[in-house]
């Protein structure tokens, strides 16, 4: 080997070409761009997961609130006479020092419950429900309720289905 090529190949073993870093700052482009866009879905299926388990826990909530009232009821009433037009349910509860009525109506995407016998307002319990429907399954008895509830929460929505028959 003659000393030109000698020294043209130290060279060479020296550092690397310019090629060579173009190509390797490229890969690294991919690479971080590619990590980049995974780290963009991740969190934006988190939010989903999140928005989906907010609505699911709202829809149990609210008829579980309800069905609490319902298993204490010793009358049922739906539609609630003072609010025919709306999703609603009236009960007549005992609440240990007396019989009171409550109502549950659906009120703008919001869960109202009114406290009738009571000195207490319409009390705003849940938001972003998009419907909530009553039915009485065994009239003239009136002791069972089915209850459906959807919730939409950030473009999340959750139906949820329930039953509930007053204990007296």
């Amino acid at each position: 080997m003659n000393d030109s090529m000698r020294s043209r190949a130290k060279r060479n073993d020296d550092g690397f070409t310019l090629i060579e870093l173009m190509i390797s700052i490229a890969a690294g482009a991919v690479l971080v761009t590619m990590v980049w866009t995974m780290w963009q879905l991740s969190c934006r299926q988190i939010a989903v997961a999140r928005a989906h388990v907010e609505s699911s826990s709202t829809a149990f909530a609210v008829l579980e609130r309800i069905e609490q009232e319902v298993l204490r009821a010793k009358t049922i009433q739906v539609p609630d006479p003072d609010h025919p037009a709306d999703s609603s349910i009236q009960l007549q509860v005992d609440t240990g020092s007396g019989v009171v009525r409550r109502a549950f109506r659906l009120a703008e995407g919001t869960l109202v419950v009114d406290m009738k016998d009571e000195t207490a307002e319409p009390v705003s319990v849940y938001e972003g429900i998009d419907a909530l429907e009553f039915t009485l399954l065994d009239p003239p008895a009136n002791s069972t309720v089915a209850i459906a509830c959807t919730v939409n929460i950030a473009g999340q929505q959750s139906v949820l289905r329930s039953a509930a028959k007053k204990r007296n």
